[in-house]
């Protein structure tokens, strides 16, 4: 039978071994195809206003044919919904509700979490510790900043009328908190289209970003209870509405490259803040091939790198790191977060993969949206982005020194370590001498790199060139290189 999933083209006699797809349903709600393909006995819909009323029927597919059909039962919905806020520590978490609460005051809104403190784009604070409240009732048309106390994640409830849409207005020059107001997920394409030549920046506390101007989409849906950094691009207010009839089915049309792209550059190691900077390249030259990794450091400290990928190389895909930014609640009896600091300059090194140390990066950034060129290369300027060029050079980022350490330990019996640096690329020379001044042993005689802070080390067994162990005495290593020569003295004892 060729509907069955073991089918054999081959087979000419049916001994009753066919398997065959389990019969799926249709959910129609109001008339219109709601879900297909559900194998299961139930289903439930969501992204429904309150105090509503919607009817149903449900069709049996067996084979492709419909083979049953329900009659039509309608519902309505209850008046309030419940929205439930998932929190994380040292972090400051981007939250808006999608339920307009009875009471919208923030201390009875997150009377139930252990709280640090609330914050909005505005600047203005509740710190119940504190005493603090500038922000009286909570704007369903406004996002926020959350930070907990103590160490854990932290469930936050808050019932009360959906909201299914709506808007707020985005000022410009500012790094506007826009709150999620629909009841499901969506895509961020579907989210803002129509508004594309309007946006600059829109980021979330999870450092993904959809900067549509330079192609850089890392954000590529937008959720119920979580808020995003939007910063316009031009010099105009925008009211901004979100799309009716927003369904979490609409994700499906996102880029599904979004996914792998990410899992292939990012890299994880700095720890997120919920403050982050995005430093987009949309050019790279010079001493750099795919594998390497670009690091983002803030006076010496490294606040975020990226994977180079062939996108990058190819100009198919900007290169897009992001940076973590610290947060210093000192103030307020809590953490310090590490990362740049709001003014620092952005400092960029390219992690050689193949030689194995950090390269010189020489960038140049523009100015965008009226930014202040002195402020393009820095890091939490007003727009929270850098755009520019880069190109890396075959020198170190952090300059060596030429050095040759005393072997260890000595005497020596078997073997011994002898580490050493340079300050300069070239062709590298170790060698061991009797003291005769006879060749006994080469060490290292090889094309290396400066800038490895850590130094280079080699182990000497106490074998000549041929194999065979050298008798108890005095010998002399000597390092050539082409910034200089250095020699040292080594006792073998047995």
């Amino acid at each position: 039978d060729p509907l069955a999933d073991n089918f054999d083209p081959d087979a000419n006699t049916n001994d009753g071994s066919c398997i065959y797809p389990p019969a799926s349903y249709t959910i129609y709600r109001d008339g219109e195809v709601l879900a297909t393909g559900v194998d299961m006995m139930s289903y439930v819909d969501s992204g429904l206003g309150s105090s509503e009323t919607y009817c149903y029927t449900v069709a049996k597919v067996d084979l492709g044919e419909v083979v049953a059909e329900s009659n039509e039962a309608c519902a309505t919905t209850a008046a309030t919904v419940t929205q439930t806020l998932m929190l994380d520590p040292f972090k400051m978490n981007m939250t808006s509700l999608n339920v307009s609460p009875a009471n919208s005051g923030v201390a009875s809104v997150f009377e139930s979490l252990d709280l640090l403190l609330v914050k909005n784009d505005n600047s203005q604070y509740y710190v119940p510790n504190f005493s603090v409240n500038q922000i009286g009732d909570l704007d369903e048309s406004e996002g926020y900043k959350v930070f907990l106390n103590g160490s854990g994640s932290q469930d936050l409830s808050v019932t009360g009328d959906p909201l299914n849409g709506g808007g707020t207005l985005l000022e410009s020059y500012k790094m506007n908190s826009l709150p999620y107001l629909l009841q499901d997920c969506m895509s961020t394409n579907d989210i803002f289209a129509g508004y594309e030549s309007s946006l600059l920046v829109v980021k979330n506390d999870d450092s993904d970003y959809f900067v549509p101007s330079f192609g850089v989409q890392t954000l590529d849906e937008m959720c119920p209870g979580e808020a995003y950094s939007v910063f316009l691009n031009g010099g105009d207010d925008v009211d901004f509405m979100f799309p009716m009839g927003g369904s979490a089915l609409a994700i499906a049309d996102t880029n599904m490259d979004i996914d792998n792209y990410i899992a292939r550059t990012r890299t994880n190691d700095v720890a997120l803040t919920g403050e982050s900077h995005l430093i987009a390249l949309t050019h790279i030259d010079g001493e750099v091939e795919s594998g390497d990794q670009l690091r983002a450091y803030a006076n010496d400290i490294l606040v975020g790198s990226i994977n180079i990928v062939s996108e990058h190389l190819e100009g198919i895909h900007p290169i897009d790191l992001t940076a973590v930014g610290s947060i210093d609640l000192s103030a307020y009896s809590g953490p310090v977060l590490d990362g740049y600091a709001k003014g620092d300059e952005i400092e960029l090194r390219l992690w050689d993969i193949e030689q194995g140390v950090e390269l010189k990066v020489v960038t140049e950034y523009f100015a965008i949206n009226g930014m202040d060129n002195n402020d393009a290369g820095i890091y939490g300027n007003v727009i929270g982005m850098s755009v520019g060029t880069a190109s890396v050079l075959n020198e170190s980022a952090i300059p060596t020194a030429l050095s040759l350490e005393q072997n260890y330990p000595n005497p020596f019996n078997p073997s011994t370590t002898i580490s050493y640096n340079l300050s300069t690329n070239g062709m590298v020379s170790l060698k061991v001498y009797d003291i005769m001044g006879r060749l006994v042993k080469t060490l290292v005689n090889d094309y290396q790199v400066s800038g490895n802070q850590l130094g280079y080390s080699v182990v000497w067994d106490g074998r000549d060139n041929e194999g065979q162990q050298v008798s108890t005495g005095l010998y002399i290593y000597s390092l050539q290189t082409p910034d200089g020569n250095m020699t040292k003295k080594m006792v073998l004892m047995k």
